[in-house]
């Protein structure tokens, strides 16, 4: 409602609307609302993303009444009040639709909003009515289980985007088979107060286990990333992977003001529009830890004005300077294939990386592969570093194969010098192929252990390589053992990008992958005197999931391929991680040729195997030539 004079609101109920920004009643730009106090109005069961119900902006509004809300005491999920100067703000509510509670809830697609859902008998259908129906708890954070199969709005009358709550944790059955569907219409997720808003941000908060597809609509900009974080703190990011969205110039992945935060296992991959992964404008003391980010084929979409593309870009507030302990940590971090064009007059002279570091705090990236990154600005590329960067460790990562430059490092805007560190390294052009653009306030520091050489990617070794992971190091790669356990207060995390342990014997690998994985298994069992990719053996897809309830039918399996170099007697067999037989999957004697078979995820006696890590291994003629390996979700 936007009015320059007087309105009342008398006898109305305002229910059942949905809006992917503002809840049902947004109040602004104009005079105070009058509520009758005699003929009361309801507001109840809508959803938005700034206050379900109620969102008052700009101006002071000083009392709501109303007889029936969706609960008798709301949060800013409910009402979001935001004023540069906060009145003492009066809201009184006669009665309350919903009673919260104070448990646990459970969802599945094919429950009903009608249930309780206390339990996973008699969930209810909608993400949307459980943060409704959930009371939040700042002791202990309550969790809405999600169960697997494809969430929508098509499907299963789903209210996106999700608008999470702090004290909140929405968890999946697993990312490989809990999906939400944003049909190229709407946003998944969203977590989004103001920093005048009434009260304190949302916060402590954790997402997990997703996979998000098709979220976004080209036509609009803002209200429609897929995941976006707006003033929040202390959030936990886990299992996440979002792709083929396609936004109008927005981040796929979005945060502002992270406060404390946490992100693992994120992966985003295949979108078009604005950057892969943003964040900006954090708070002037933060730390935010990543591990395992992988950011691969983002790229701009078809609208001149759609977003210029990009990998990653993380921009903290432009405070000079900004206070030591404000830090980004990433450890193993994949930024690969992603492609910047369309880039605005405005920001064309500057160097735009397709990893950018761009703001005032401590940055360490440690295990990093950038690679194959394109950007049509000459001055761009790969990794760029300034606008304010005090401090940047690079450590153990690999740069190369990025155009038109590896490395840019651009002018400084900060009246405090810069200094940024590389070591144990692999940067093509060395240091003398670094663009150092407009005599920048910024000093590399050329370490130890930096080398300029191929680093021998599998998917460039072998062309037909067709795994999940190209940029894993080839067995004669020169990254192989030449990073560096030794850095001050830091703790390598227990995987590789791909899940391997990160530590392969007593060193590690440049890159986000360490060469020949699961360490569990002796090396003999594993590998023997062969390299682990000959004969073309691999599997797809991998990780191989049970996809049964998903309406995909009730198959779970992935296809084992591999090439005979000549005729003879071929042998596939699987085992787990300890060596012990699961089951013969091939056997037969054939000439030379390409053959695959199917696994489907039971051992010998037709039962189903359990979660883990499972190595196969190829037999000619009764010798042990290749082997591979892939993860079995149940």
């Amino acid at each position: 409602i936007r009015t320059d004079g007087n309105l009342l609101l008398k006898g109305n109920t305002i229910r059942y609307n949905h809006s992917i920004n503002y809840g049902a009643l947004h109040i602004s730009s104009g005079t105070q609302i009058e509520f009758c106090t005699e003929s009361l109005n309801n507001i109840y069961l809508n959803h938005g993303t700034r206050g379900n119900d109620l969102t008052i902006f700009g101006i002071e509004q000083t009392s709501v009444v109303v007889d029936t809300f969706t609960v008798l005491y709301p949060d800013k999920h409910f009402v979001m009040y935001h004023n540069q100067n906060i009145p003492d703000f009066s809201l009184t509510i006669n009665h309350g639709k919903i009673e919260p509670v104070a448990a646990d809830l459970y969802v599945s697609p094919d429950g009903c909003d009608t249930n309780s859902g206390l339990s996973p008998a008699e969930p209810l259908q909608t993400m949307a009515m459980a943060m409704i129906k959930i009371q939040p708890d700042s002791l202990q954070q309550r969790t809405i289980h999600v169960a697997e199969g494809i969430y929508s709005k098509s499907l299963n009358n789903q209210l996106f985007p999700v608008s999470l709550r702090s004290h909140t944790a929405l968890v999946g059955a697993d990312k490989a088979t809990t999906i939400l569907d944003g049909e190229n219409s709407y946003p998944l997720i969203h977590a989004i107060s103001h920093p005048d808003s009434w009260g304190v941000p949302i916060r402590n908060f954790t997402v997990r286990n997703f996979t998000i597809i098709n979220g976004g609509n080209l036509l609009r900009s803002f209200e429609c990333t897929p995941v976006r974080l707006f003033y929040v703190l202390d959030f936990i990011l886990e299992n996440i992977d979002v792709t083929e969205s396609h936004t109008n110039g927005m981040s796929k992945v979005g945060s502002t003001s992270v406060g404390d935060s946490i992100i693992r296992n994120l992966h985003v991959y295949n979108n078009s529009g604005g950057s892969g992964v943003g964040f900006s404008q954090l708070e002037n003391e933060f730390e935010l830890y990543a591990e395992n980010i992988r950011v691969r084929n983002n790229v701009p979409d078809f609208l001149p004005q759609g977003g210029w593309g990009r990998g990653m870009t993380i921009s903290p507030n432009s405070v000079d300077p900004i206070t030591e302990e404000s830090r980004v940590t990433i450890v193993n971090l994949e930024v690969t294939g992603n492609h910047i064009s369309n880039v605005p007059d405005f920001w064309s002279h500057l160097p735009r990386g397709n990893l950018e570091i761009l703001g005032s705090c401590t940055y360490r990236i440690v295990n990093a592969t950038i690679g194959d990154n394109t950007s049509t600005n000459l001055t761009g590329g790969g990794l760029t570093i300034g606008e304010l960067v005090r401090h940047a460790e690079l450590i153990n990562s690999i740069v190369y194969g990025n155009s038109p430059n590896n490395i840019a490092v651009q002018n400084s805007t900060g009246v405090v010098q810069g200094h940024a560190y590389i070591s144990h390294s692999l940067i093509q052009g060395g240091e003398d192929g670094i663009l150092y653009f407009q005599n920048p306030n910024i000093v590399v520091h050329w370490g130890e252990g930096n080398i300029d050489a191929d680093p021998l990617w599998l998917g460039d070794i072998d062309p037909e390589y067709s795994g999940e992971y190209p940029y894993m190091l080839h067995i004669d790669s020169p990254a192989r053992n030449a990073g560096t356990m030794d850095i001050p207060d830091f703790e390598f995390p227990n995987f590789d990008l791909a899940g391997n342990p990160r530590v392969y014997g007593s060193s590690i690998d440049m890159g986000a992958y360490e060469w020949n994985p699961l360490s569990v298994v002796d090396d003999d069992f594993l590998f023997d005197t062969v390299k682990p990719h000959d004969y073309n053996l691999h599997n797809y897809p991998n990780p191989v999931v049970a996809l049964q309830g998903m309406g995909r039918g009730n198959g779970v399996g992935t296809t084992i391929s591999f090439i005979l170099l000549e005729a003879g007697e071929a042998i596939v067999d699987i085992y787990n991680v300890k060596g012990q037989f699961v089951k013969r999957a091939f056997n037969a004697y054939a000439p030379a040729g390409e053959y695959s078979v199917l696994w489907n995820g039971t051992d010998e006696q037709g039962r189903v195997v359990a979660t883990g890590f499972y190595v196969y291994k190829l037999q000619i003629n009764g010798e042990m030539v290749a082997t591979g390996r892939c993860t079995f979700i149940k």
